[in-house]
């Protein structure tokens, strides 16, 4: 598995005081070397005080998954698979669904919202191709209460460069983006939420950025690259 910290190094370092690590994998029957596969990683964006078991297809993939992490992706079998996600110690049912994974395609799932109104993310992370010569962002709105929001970039000389605008409640949205040193900015109505400094994003790579939890009380803001393992 490659090093995803070499596309963008220093995002690490800021992303340190941000996000918790992520936990290891649960032992589970991974699939054979010979059955078509997808890539699966998780995100607990649930506004809850627990830790989260995930299961897929009856088989525990990720154990003791905190609040604001987010796992490397992991190999599953493709085609239609059930996830159960499950609160931990005590065990109760916070999500049971189904989705269809593509063969060599890569997801981001995550559970956001509160858990009385849980909403759930099951992304294609392989859509989508990043322009000549830039990087490709996408911005997702996964923070109840909190209001639509802009994505904004501090470039070298004191420039500064709207790169996505309007992401509501639910919704996320994508644009390419310089190949350069940058500060990143969550903005909201001219009022700056969130910093991510030291990012450089990298000319053909593909990255996401997470704005979840409650805005009053575990708000995060946080960026990583997608679709590589």
């Amino acid at each position: 598995m490659k090093n995803r910290s070499t596309s963008f190094s220093t995002l690490a370092l800021a992303l340190a005081a941000l996000t918790v690590l992520a936990p290891m994998n649960a032992a589970h029957s991974a699939p054979a070397d010979n059955e078509p596969v997808a890539f699966v990683r998780f995100l607990h964006a649930l506004s809850l005080g627990t830790k989260v078991d995930v299961t897929v297809d009856g088989d525990k993939i990720l154990n003791d998954v905190e609040f604001g992490a987010i796992t490397k992706y992991i190999r599953v079998r493709s085609g239609y698979r059930s996830i159960h996600i499950t609160t931990n110690n005590p065990t109760r049912t916070l999500l049971l669904t189904s989705r269809n994974f593509r063969q060599n395609d890569f997801y981001t799932l995550s559970p956001y919202g509160t858990p009385t109104r849980l909403r759930f993310l099951a992304d294609n992370d392989s859509t989508g191709t990043p322009a000549f010569g830039r990087a490709q962002l996408t911005a997702y709105h996964l923070s109840p209460g909190l209001s639509p929001f802009d994505v904004v970039a501090y470039l070298p000389g004191g420039r500064i460069q709207p790169l996505i605008r309007n992401v509501r409640y639910g919704q996320s949205r994508r644009a390419n983006v310089p190949a350069t040193a940058m500060t990143v900015r969550l903005v909201r109505n001219g009022r700056i939420l969130k910093t991510l400094p030291g990012v450089h994003p990298r000319e053909g790579r593909k990255y996401a950025a997470y704005a979840f939890g409650r805005p009053a009380r575990n708000f995060r803001f946080m960026m990583d690259v997608t679709a590589s393992q």
